[in-house]
């Protein structure tokens, strides 16, 4: 049986909006769209016109005829440009517009006027764009980024934050420490509430510890990598979800025609040429008397290369990053620790591996406090045009970054109110045996499918994966053991016999892992009929979370005195445990979220268009938390609820009115010149 064109276009949106009704968040546009209208020099819509969209760089075509109304609609072109804007209908002489550079997530408005043949003969007739300060085809507060603005934008360390800054309605917070670890905060809301995407897959901190919002340590990817940058506030399209601060998505580079690459290295340190920027560290030189110049670089080098396996149909883009930053602990509050308790601690703790058979490496006071942090950073991407209207983009990337931690080591102070008496210091210091690390690791893949399946219809498919990964390697296996009472100088200068040394595997990192495995999907569809364009799809986010954190799994031992450390003499052993009978070792949860929606955007001339559309968004869990007798027996609380089942609607309109119809014509038909004979 031969299906109709037409009925399989309705069939094809009956599957979509079943699609709909079975499944359904956070979604980011991923590529640009070219639309605008064909008019005779009468003002007239010209139909039936064949309009070409070439990408120069990749060879890549995309074509389509304009509607009764003279309209045009390009989606999910590749972002970027330079493209070439092309019209040719009977009865008119071909027009093109050249070096025409979409957006990301933006409908560019290009509009052509088409002389009749009898008027005027010429080889080729050419329209060129001015830009102005007029953009009429954006929507709702934001800001864009492209390539040539990413390359001229200052950034102090290379930071994803410093170029997300350049938005007027982002500021960074908690600048501290390195930029990196900047907090990005959008018009005011937390940190946290931002949608953090690299080609529309997320790359948000899932599990939420994390300050900065992101997974990774610092960068999530090169930012050699970005192609452009888009930040929004206010967007209202139905399509973006998720967030009540900015949708942030960075839109990765990729491989054209011609073969390209870059190798860059880049370097900091406390040296300018023979001077030395950095001084000395104050506390040591009170504490100890020695002059200590903490070494304070980075240093970041990578390269890039991209180009054609075959030309015209299928690219490349590689990429490797390694960053590392040497930079000095914060100083130990207990220094000077009396030569005889030391000598009494360290032969004690020999006594101790001797009697139980044991080899525990207790380290030595302070021990290597190196603070070196290294992150690298790996990105493949492939383009494929399948066939004419299909296109495919695929992209693999990973990055995995180490911080030292000092434990106790850093500590000012430290209290035990769990023994009878209780128990403080003033000063602290560790062995280097509760020093620990920090791992993060992030690996993202994501691919799109763009389907132009006739002039009206096209589709975008997607699907992505996250694995999130946070680990905190210790220096040993070993119950964390505090001994109070030690006699050494404070960070004044003083001579305190209320100092505290802390040895062993530190309390909170005694089994401390997160893994978060997600995955994305979403389906969309546009419909191109006269000056409308109907938008429809389905978005689902799943998440599931393995959450180990059993502090005082290996036990705390304390001690009020070193002479009680060394008569085996302890005020508090405290050790947790759980049963497996009654849950797994780790907290398992998950978290699902899914939207619908649908829109529609009418381009009733090229001053005015109207948006409008409703999303609606459900939430799904499916494991609950084991019941609680004991807290419901105290507390008449059940713990067992969650999030799942919990749903909203989103009802979004906006509008966009050129206010000057002589700069809206210039933007969307351009002025005219000639190329080839003059008129005669």
């Amino acid at each position: 049986m031969t299906m109709k064109p037409s009925s399989l276009i309705n069939r094809v949106l009956l599957g979509l909006a079943a699609l709909c009704c079975a499944v359904g968040l956070k979604a980011q546009t991923v590529s640009s769209g070219i639309s605008g209208s064909l008019r005779d020099p009468a003002g007239q819509p010209v139909a039936g016109a064949t309009v070409t969209a070439l990408h120069v760089p990749t060879g890549t075509s995309y074509a389509t005829t304009t509607s009764d109304a003279g309209r045009y609609n390009f989606r999910g072109l590749i972002v970027g440009g330079p493209y070439t804007v092309s019209a040719v209908a009977k009865g008119f002489k071909s027009v093109e517009r050249p070096e025409v550079e979409t957006q990301l997530g933006t409908d560019l408005e290009i509009s052509l006027t088409l002389e009749r043949t009898e008027i005027v003969t010429l080889e080729k007739f050419v329209v060129k764009g001015e830009a102005n300060e007029l953009d009429s085809a954006s929507a709702g507060a934001g800001s864009l980024l492209n390539n040539q603005r990413l390359t001229n934008k200052p950034t102090t360390q290379r930071s994803l934050a410093d170029l997300v800054s350049a938005s007027p309605f982002v500021t960074l917070r908690a600048l501290s420490g390195d930029r990196e670890e900047a907090q990005m905060t959008a018009l005011g809301q937390n940190n946290r509430y931002n949608s953090i995407q690299i080609d529309g897959s997320p790359i948000n901190d899932q599990f939420g510890l994390n300050g900065t919002g992101l997974a990774s340590f610092y960068n999530p990817l090169s930012l050699d990598t970005i192609d452009q940058l888009s930040v929004q506030v206010s967007p209202y399209d139905v399509s973006l979800s998720g967030f009540t601060g900015a949708s942030i998505n960075a839109v990765t580079k990729r491989g054209t025609n011609q073969f390209h690459g870059t190798a860059y290295y880049y370097f900091s340190g406390d040296h300018y040429g023979k001077f030395q920027l950095q001084g000395e560290d104050v506390n040591t030189k009170i504490t100890t008397g020695a002059k200590v110049v903490p070494k304070l670089q980075r240093t970041t080098y990578g390269a890039t290369l991209g180009g054609p396996i075959l030309k015209d149909r299928l690219f490349f883009f590689l990429n490797y990053e390694k960053f590392e930053r040497v930079a000095p602990p914060s100083s130990t509050s207990l220094t000077n620790i009396n030569a005889a308790q030391l000598t009494s601690i360290k032969n004690a703790f020999a006594k101790y591996n001797t009697d139980s058979g044991q080899k525990i490496n207790w380290g030595d006071l302070g021990g290597n406090a190196t603070n070196v942090s290294n992150d690298k950073k790996y990105l493949a991407k492939i383009d494929w045009n399948i066939m004419s209207g299909q296109r495919l983009s695929v992209r693999y990337s990973q990055t995995e970054g180490l911080v030292p931690q000092f434990g106790s080591f850093t500590s000012t102070s430290l209290t035990q109110t769990s023994t009878t008496p209780s128990l403080s210091a003033n000063a602290v210091t560790a062995f280097d045996s509760n020093f620990y690390s920090q791992i993060r690791k992030e690996k993202n893949f994501t691919s799109q499918l763009f389907s132009r399946w006739t002039s009206t219809f096209q589709t975008e498919l997607k699907f992505g994966t996250v694995q999130q990964d946070q680990a905190t390697p210790n220096n040993v296996t070993a119950p964390e053991v505090e001994i109070f009472g030690v006699t050494g100088m404070s960070r004044t200068g003083a001579t305190v016999n209320t100092g505290a040394i802390v040895a062993g595997t530190d309390l909170f990192r005694q089994g401390n892992e997160i893994h978060v495995d997600g995955k994305q999907f979403s389906a969309t569809g546009n419909y191109f009929y006269k000056d409308l364009v109907f938008t429809g799809g389905v978005q689902r986010e799943e998440n599931d979370y393995y959450n180990l954190f059993r502090q005082g799994s290996y036990g705390q031992v304390i001690f009020a005195s070193v002479a009680d450390f060394v008569a085996d003499n302890p005020a508090r052993i405290a050790r947790n445990v759980y049963d497996p009978t009654k849950r797994s070792v780790a907290d398992l949860s998950d978290f699902t979220t899914n939207g619908l929606f649908a829109q529609v955007k009418w381009s009733l001339n090229p001053r005015l268009s109207l948006q409008a559309g409703l999303r609606y968004d459900f939430s799904e869990v499916k494991k609950e938390p084991a019941f609680n007798q004991a807290l419901f027996t105290a507390s008449g609380f059940n713990n067992t609820g969650t999030l799942g089942g919990k749903s909203y609607y989103s009802p979004r309109f906006g509008f966009n009115y050129a206010v000057d119809e002589a700069r809206a014509m210039q933007l969307r038909g351009g002025a005219g010149y000639f190329v080839g004979r003059a008129p005669q």
